[in-house]
């Protein structure tokens, strides 16, 4: 992914993640709780010896720090999907939206759109289970959302909770596939 960058480029990457979790108060208040609940079920006392406070600083901010530094650019790829102009979903196994992303997300917030029925304008074909279906034969679904006036291509993939859903905007293609219907019966 980084092949390109120095050895001392992603050390100086993973240094900043080092002092950003340096500055991390959690990890300072997990590490004296840890430390106390050690300190006094090993002695009876709560601040017998100093290595159990210590030992928790020191694992908890490598670890989160490597964590830091292994998964930076996960952020930064996710945000891609709130860029894009088409919506996607991740939905409950009955359509219900459980997040919305996508620019148009903030619209349909303020339109209630709350589910896959109502943003394809109740076409039955909304169901994620009869979606799922028609995808793994090998169907391709294009449907109309009134909410947005634009057509749509239809991926859907089962995940744990429900169903992820994405669209792809053909509604140019749509419209120039009327266009083309329409000059062929003319013709016909």
């Amino acid at each position: 992914m980084e092949k390109g960058l120095r050895p001392m480029s992603k050390i100086a990457i993973f240094l900043r993640c080092l002092m950003k979790e340096l500055l991390n108060p959690v990890i300072y208040i997990i590490s004296l709780v840890v430390g106390l609940l050690i300190n006094f079920l090993q002695s009876g006392m709560v601040f017998h010896s100093w290595v159990p406070f210590s030992v928790p600083v020191v694992v908890q901010i490598l670890t989160r720090a490597w964590l830091s530094y292994r998964n930076r650019n996960n952020e930064r790829l996710m945000s891609i999907s709130s860029e894009r102009e088409e919506p996607s979903f991740i939905c409950d196994v009955k359509g219900n939206f459980l997040v919305t992303s996508g620019r148009p997300a903030d619209y349909l917030k303020n339109e209630g759109i709350t589910d896959l029925s109502s943003f394809f304008g109740g076409d039955s074909r909304a169901d994620p289970r009869i979606l799922a279906e028609a995808l793994k034969s090998g169907q391709v679904i294009e449907m109309e959302s009134p909410v947005l006036n634009r057509y749509f291509a239809v991926r859907s993939r089962e995940s744990m909770e429900g169903w992820m859903i994405w669209l792809i905007d053909v509604t140019d293609r749509q419209q120039l596939d009327r266009r083309l219907e329409s000059r062929l019966y003319r013709c016909g």
